[in-house]
């Protein structure tokens, strides 16, 4: 928060592109899409995507819609 008022002081100007993100969030809270709650992950990677996800040395997941 200190941050983010400190940013917004140097730059007021963004307030009301910053305004508009967090109402577009709040409209988002229809139910629709990921909502994701990760706890204690010592050791270990988060993936959340949309669809497929590709890199190189071998990584592949697909995701279970497209693997249908």
């Amino acid at each position: 928060m200190i941050q983010l008022a400190a940013f917004l002081q140097k730059h007021p100007d963004a307030a009301p592109e910053l305004q508009d993100l967090v109402d577009e969030i709040k409209g988002a809270g229809d139910g629709e899409g990921a909502q994701t709650s990760v706890h204690h992950n010592t050791n270990s990677q988060v993936v959340i995507s949309a669809g497929d996800i590709n890199a190189s040395g071998g990584f592949h997941y697909r995701s279970p819609e497209q693997s249908r």
